[in-house]
């Protein structure tokens, strides 16, 4: 059928119907070949036939039965040969992802000495993502493949080898009283070499500067020349109150945590943090996501949580129309509770 199918214009579904075909005939030819057999001009059952009246194959059944193998032969090749094509585009798609300008962000490393200033570290590693995702020509891993190394020693070529990265992104925040220290550095995953590192030592009250700071370095280290709109600044702040901030850090870190005391524990922070801050867009969202979850979880109602939701949704919606979190989770609200 591929042969002549090859020659004339047909429909492209004539073969797979004529496989489909020859497949629903394979039963009927098994039964008929099984039960009955040729003997002395005509076809009778096996049963009735003596075995010395059964005459040997003769040249016609050979030359089908080889047909028949051939057939399967080629079968079996042509779906081999397609596993591999399929294997290697695979293989060819991950090698692009690779060459391409990819990068991803390792969970920053709290050298605080508190295990209670883990949220700041994770919060610096989620705001960096985030700024980042924004840059045209750059491919960020998200959040929850490069969080699934937090805590491990793990090379980096594995690490860039598990998430198809060009370039790893690692470092630590020390935060004592007000005062930060950031170490940032750069690395090319196949050589394992620095291509750039940089040390921040500055007040509390800096860090959205900070932030740009090694956004921007990044950038210039992978040579990305920005145009048209990527020349305004990497980062957008969504908030100048450090104290609004600091709270919508910590309610997150709480929230990513995923069990039902953490995620009733995340409101305290994000209600701070709307608080301190009533036009912080994004820590309205971050709260409807806390609120969203909580009977999921099974530490509230729904009909006690999800109005809540929809009040903080609105306003983070009244803030900027654009917002991504709080359109999400207001799908995800629509979806799961509105139906």
């Amino acid at each position: 059928v591929e042969v002549v199918s090859g020659l004339i214009d047909v429909h492209e579904m004539v073969g797979p119907f004529a496989v489909i075909s020859l497949a629903c005939l394979l039963p009927v030819v098994l039964y008929i070949s099984w039960y009955f057999e040729y003997s002395d001009g005509s076809f009778k059952r096996t049963l009735d036939i003596d075995k010395g009246e059964l005459q040997p194959l003769g040249v016609g059944s050979w030359i089908g039965l080889t047909a028949v193998l051939s057939l399967s032969g080629v079968i079996g090749y042509q779906y081999l040969s397609s596993i591999a094509d399929e294997k290697a585009a695979v293989a060819e798609g991950l090698n692009q992802v690779v060459q391409a300008d990819s990068i991803a962000v390792l969970p920053f490393t709290n050298i605080s000495g508190d295990p209670e200033q883990e949220y700041f570290s994770d919060g610096m590693t989620d705001e960096l993502i985030g700024d980042l995702a924004k840059i045209k020509g750059i491919l960020v891993i998200s959040r929850n493949s490069a969080f699934t190394f937090k805590g491990k020693t793990v090379k980096v070529q594995q690490i860039a080898e598990e998430l198809n990265v060009r370039y790893i992104l690692e470092g630590s925040v020390r935060k004592v009283g007000d005062r930060l220290r950031i170490t940032a550095q750069l690395i090319e995953a196949k050589s394992d070499r620095h291509l750039w590192s940089e040390t921040y030592t500055r007040e509390l009250d800096d860090i959205f500067a900070v932030q740009d700071e090694i956004a921007q370095a990044i950038v210039s280290a992978l040579k990305i020349t920005l145009t048209g709109a990527d020349q305004t600044p990497v980062s957008t702040k969504t908030t100048d109150n450090v104290d609004a901030y600091n709270n919508y850090l910590l309610g997150r870190h709480l929230w990513n945590q995923r069990s039902p005391d953490s995620l009733l524990a995340s409101t305290k922070p994000l209600r701070e943090a709307v608080q301190a801050d009533p036009d912080y867009a994004k820590a309205w969202a971050a709260l409807a996501d806390a609120y969203v979850l909580i009977p999921e979880y099974g530490s509230g109602t729904i009909t006690e949580y999800i109005p809540m939701a929809h009040e903080a949704i609105e306003k983070a919606l009244t803030i900027n129309p654009n917002s991504s979190p709080a359109l999400a989770t207001s799908a995800y609200i629509k979806f799961m509770y509105d139906y």
